[in-house]
């Protein structure tokens, strides 16, 4: 049979995970799963987590559990390195397994991330704050100062929801909330009137927003900007961007500047046709520019399985990988609009330089986020949305 292995069970991952049952079930492959974190987070509603709109599970999917129904093993491994004259990967241990196919979904990583910092890439670590939050609204009286190193995209959805989610639990005075931001203005690259839209609603709420300064140290209990102001804080969310993780790096494949591993349309990372890689570490010819967002991981997930199957036969009747003109070609979606949750019952549309918000832009999010998920968890969360959490029910 084809060794196949799977490193990183990200996004772009999911079909090739239920896909590999088939494999399995023919005889056509043996296949396994290596990732450090049993449970995959989806960045599409993290940030309503953490306003308390959904619980974890309602955003999560357990690799373990996927992978078990899908009859292949689950390795709770760190991948440390590719060795691609061997064809086989190293995990931490040193331990290391050979394939035939290998395939990279292994994410980004926040640059720069201090040791006092919660990164928002990976995202593994942000349900610790949801029980910060938790903590301090079950608390009367104790207080958090929270904050929010990038005011991109993901800085910005956190720090609405977080705020709306003290606002509607009359604890807004407890909150003491910071968004700092390196550029002039918050979503840098945005539409001017979102980028107001958004400063104005946070201030009303009481988030202070710095623009044109950085964080540039951080303890447990204290942040220092570039400017030499100091704030307190006992939660600092690093939302800076993102770069390649260090498996990439530390292994003999081609990665620009940044650390991201490249690959053709095909998904095939150039030179070695025998790996392919999908999702934000993934640097696709002739899509640079390409977002990090889910959104564009989900789709390539598809072209992935397709590809990796027809790689599959093609090694079992030649024993060499399938000409790249069998394969499919990853096109991003023409229209991919970015729909960014408030705290409130309304969302952020925002599509090449065009926005607007309203109800039916967070109920549009809302039905493609759940079915999204509903397709590897097998049931919707609750519909619709409470207008006041019930943060006593999260757990």
């Amino acid at each position: 049979m084809v060794r196949v292995l799977l490193v990183g069970g990200g996004h772009a991952m999911l079909p090739t995970i239920v896909r590999s049952a088939v494999w399995v079930r023919d005889g056509l492959a043996s296949v396994r799963l290596f990732d450090a974190h049993p449970r995959l987070y989806y960045s599409g509603m993290v940030p309503e987590l953490l306003g308390g709109v959904y619980q974890r599970r309602d955003v999560s999917i357990e690799l373990d559990a996927l992978c078990e129904r899908a009859g292949i093993p689950f390795r709770a491994h760190a991948i440390a390195k590719v060795n691609v004259d061997e064809q086989a990967v190293v995990d931490a241990s040193g331990a290391s397994y050979p394939y035939d196919l290998l395939v990279l979904n292994v994410g980004g990583r926040n640059p720069a991330l201090p040791a006092a910092a919660t990164p928002t890439k990976p995202l593994h670590r942000l349900p610790d704050v949801n029980r910060r939050v938790r903590g301090v609204l079950h608390s009367p009286g104790d207080h958090l100062h929270l904050c929010i190193a990038g005011g991109g995209a993901a800085g910005v959805e956190i720090a609405l929801n977080v705020s709306a989610r003290f606002q509607a639990a009359g604890r807004h005075h407890d909150l003491s909330c910071t968004v700092v931001e390196a550029e002039d203005a918050l979503l840098p690259g945005f539409p001017r009137g979102l980028q107001a839209h958004v400063k104005q609603r946070l201030v009303r709420r009481g988030v202070d927003v710095f623009t044109g300064v950085r964080v540039t140290t951080a303890t447990e209990s204290e942040v220092t900007l570039s400017d030499g102001r100091r704030l307190p804080s006992d939660g600092l969310l690093w939302a800076t961007g993102v770069k390649g993780p260090e498996v990439l790096t530390s292994s003999d494949l081609p990665v620009d500047a940044r650390g991201f591993v490249k690959v053709s349309r095909h998904l095939q990372v150039c030179g070695h046709p025998r790996i392919l890689a999908a999702g934000d570490s993934a640097l696709v010819d002739g899509d640079e520019d390409l977002g990090r967002i889910g959104v564009h991981a989900v789709k390539q997930g598809h072209d992935l399985v397709k590809n990796l199957e027809r790689s599959i036969h093609s090694l079992h009747r030649s024993g060499a990988p399938p000409s790249p003109d069998t394969l499919r070609v990853f096109r991003p979606y023409p229209v991919a609009p970015l729909i960014l949750s408030t705290g409130e019952p309304d969302g952020l549309w925002v599509e090449r330089g065009i926005w607007w918000h309203g109800r039916p832009a967070l109920r549009m999010k809302h039905w493609l986020d759940r079915r999204w998920i509903h397709a590897y968890n097998g049931a919707f969360p609750p519909r619709g949305v409470a207008r006041v959490r019930a943060d006593s029910a999260l757990s």
